[in-house]
């Protein structure tokens, strides 16, 4: 469908290929008004795209996932947890036999690679640790409150066209059918 303005403000979605091809290919189709239509769709979108219980079941999937996820990292992170304690030690037993025994090659090249070994079981630590993800129990709400928002701002003159262009972005499509009550 395709818009077109008959008057000063009214605008109206119509069958574009009417025009091209005759009305028997867009039979029974009238022109509907663009404001009803994205109106009819951000309510759509307000109540059928976020509903609060699909919305729990996903949450509490999302959080048995991450809780075996956390699991199965944190087995791993015991084991580098303990390379980091020894290596630790051995850093802090170089330090104090060179401050007691006076400077020592041997002991300043064992201290660098040990240095060198700790910051590099540190980073993979820092690596390795799972990232928690904590969806917000009332999302539903929250986003109803930003499709509000959305119509508000498809209201207003100086966006409404990029926002209609960013609306029509993200549906894929919408199946109007003429004298069809759904």
């Amino acid at each position: 469908m395709t818009i077109a303005g008959s008057g000063r403000k009214k605008y109206y979605y119509y069958c574009a290929t009417e025009k091209t091809k005759g009305k028997s290919v867009c039979e029974g189709m009238p022109g509907l008004v663009q404001d009803d239509v994205e109106h009819f769709v951000l309510g759509g979108l307000k109540t059928h795209l976020m509903q609060d219980e699909v919305y729990q079941a996903f949450r509490r999937k999302v959080e048995t996932q991450m809780t075996a996820m956390v699991e199965r990292s944190n087995s791993g992170l015991l084991v580098i947890e303990d390379q980091i304690r020894k290596r630790e030690r051995d850093v802090a037993n170089l330090v104090r036999a060179s401050s007691e025994g006076g400077y020592s090659r041997v002991i300043a090249a064992s201290l660098a690679a040990a240095e060198a070994d700790l910051e590099t079981l540190q980073a993979k630590h820092a690596t390795e640790t799972p990232q928690v993800i904590h969806l917000p129990k009332d999302l539903p709400s929250v986003y109803r409150a930003y499709v509000t928002d959305l119509t508000a701002s498809l209201a207003h003159d100086l966006v409404v066209a990029r926002a209609s262009d960013a609306l029509r972005a993200i549906l894929d499509r919408v199946v109007i059918r003429y004298g069809v009550v759904a």
